[in-house]
């Protein structure tokens, strides 16, 4: 990446103008333009790299993203702000930086090398050398073998009595995969298979900074990830290396493994079904993961472990904040109908009490947001005529459950809902339609996270926070509402409107 390419890249993700950057670096906001679209040459004068470099360690919220972002490791216990600086000037510069040390000490090194003399008899060591270890494996050769060694592999995990959880990992071409659609068919029948004989996965997606790439992983694993037993991560500082490597294992059952030179068919895969080398696998396996981070978290009315957790350390940090859904969301309700609500579900009393704890719990760490950041809620509101057909169905992606209500309940919220506009400044309503499909909810709040939701007869969430991915769904709901989330909205229109709403409501009512 050029100089140019990397301050868009950083500025982007921040959400970061021109004209903010330019008046810490006290410059012309054209000549930041310039930078970034590359028609300036890379700044002559270090002190400006080294503004930069400061502007950004002292604005990046997460410091670990931004060392994400640089290929280098975190610790935030030897992390300081001056090294992770001094990295990010290094890597701005990286493009023209040479390291003339280096090829001094080589010159020093070699001056000082001697030739070594040749023997004639063998050492010791090679007369002594002992045979290894015989393993049980079977060889596969070429695209066409490792088709029939992963159905091998996959077969053996299905007729396995007992489930386990899969351990799956390749950097290799995935040519093998997709130069045949009947054979990918096959593999997606005998995943979904597995999955059904109570079997989870762990995979680690080889991903590099790409967000088309990161979607396409994601896009191509979705139906699996519906059964919400599947686990994604990806390993943050990856990057293409000549050989590559594919890791399939079923603890105590098989593994499959191969090795290849980048961009070459894989020449032989093994298949073991010797305990002790699929050990050794997962060893293996386990010291990568251990790198590695979520992709994304996903969710099922039958695996909900992390999730609550997972919500409220979304509550409690801070960012803007644009908000999707059919109807109003739980956090614009009165703690009171939202009670209500919860006693006409199939919730059990306790469940009820906790669920209702978490909500006072959510709203507060909400209305904390809203001191300082900005949130928008886009909302539909029904015809008038049409209110007799209307099926009021707030979702709560904390409950994974459809909270009905009927229309004097749906008036009480978005009385509420007018109550915030007038007392919080940041907080705006969107109305009209949008293009998102009835039964999508979507929240995504900058530098921090998304989660999107499909509510229907079998819910799932889904959540990321990856910065890019973020990002990604940031400039799709721009693309949804052809504005920017951070757009002045009339707030004054949507009072009124809200207002007039009520009004024809309660007359007809």
């Amino acid at each position: 990446m050029k100089f140019h390419d990397k301050l868009n890249l950083l500025m982007t993700l921040q959400n970061i103008p021109n004209n903010k950057l330019a008046k810490a670096l006290s410059l012309d906001p054209s000549l930041i333009s310039r930078w970034r679209n590359g028609t300036r040459d890379l700044p002559k004068h270090s002190e400006y790299v080294e503004a930069i470099a400061a502007y950004f360690v002292a604005n990046y919220k997460d410091k670990s993203r931004l060392c994400e972002l640089m290929n280098i490791a975190f610790d935030k216990n030897t992390c300081t702000s001056t090294m992770i600086q001094n990295h990010l000037k290094a890597w701005l510069l990286d493009e023209q930086s040479t390291n003339s040390a280096l090829v001094s000490r080589f010159i020093e090194k070699l001056n000082q090398i001697t030739p070594q003399r040749t023997t004639t008899s063998l050492p010791e060591f090679v007369l002594l050398a002992t045979s290894g270890k015989k393993l049980s494996v079977e060889a596969y050769e070429g695209n066409a073998g490792k088709r029939e060694a992963v159905v091998r592999f996959l077969s053996a995990v299905i007729v396995h009595p007992t489930p386990c959880t899969l351990l799956l990992f390749s950097n290799e071409s995935m040519s093998w995969l997709t130069e045949s659609e009947d054979f990918y068919m096959k593999w997606a029948m005998l995943l979904l298979e597995v999955l059904k004989r109570g079997h989870l996965i762990k995979i680690i997606h080889t991903i590099n900074r790409s967000t088309d790439e990161l979607l396409a992983a994601i896009e191509k694993w979705l139906p699996l990830y519906m059964s919400g037993q599947i686990e994604p991560f990806y390993y943050p500082n990856y990057q293409d290396s000549l050989f590559k490597r594919t890791l399939f294992i079923a603890p105590g059952i098989a593994a499959l493994t191969s090795s290849t030179l980048s961009d070459s068919e894989p020449s032989e895969q093994l298949y073991y079904h010797d305990q002790h080398m699929i050990n050794q696998l997962v060893h293996e396996f386990d010291a990568y993961l251990k790198h590695c981070r979520p992709l994304m978290r996903i969710f099922t009315r039958e695996n909900m472990a992390g999730f609550e957790s997972l919500v409220i350390e979304y509550e409690s940090q801070a960012g803007d904040l644009a908000v999707f859904s059919s109807t109003p969301t739980a956090m614009t309700m009165p703690k009171s109908l939202y009670a209500s609500l919860l006693k006409k579900s199939d919730l059990t009393v306790t469940d009820q009490e906790m669920h209702l704890a978490l909500f006072e719990k959510r709203v507060t760490l909400h209305l904390k947001n809203l001191e300082e950041k900005k949130q928008c809620e886009w909302l539909t509101l029904p015809e008038i005529d049409d209110l007799d057909s209307v099926v009021f169905a707030p979702i709560d992606i904390l409950s994974h459950q459809v909270l009905t209500y009927n229309l004097s309940e749906y008036i009480l919220h978005i009385e509420n809902i007018l109550k915030m506009l007038h007392i919080h400044k940041h907080f705006h309503v969107m109305l009209g339609p949008h293009k998102l499909p009835k039964d999508i909810y979507l929240s995504v709040k900058r530098d921090v996270g998304v989660f999107v939701a499909k509510m229907d007869v079998n819910p799932i969430c889904f959540a990321f926070n990856h910065p890019i991915l973020v990002n990604a769904f940031e400039s799709y709901i721009e693309d949804v509402v052809g504005c920017s989330v951070l757009e002045v909205h009339n707030k004054s229109l949507t009072i009124k409107t809200l207002e007039n709403w009520l009004k024809k409501v309660k007359t007809q009512d």
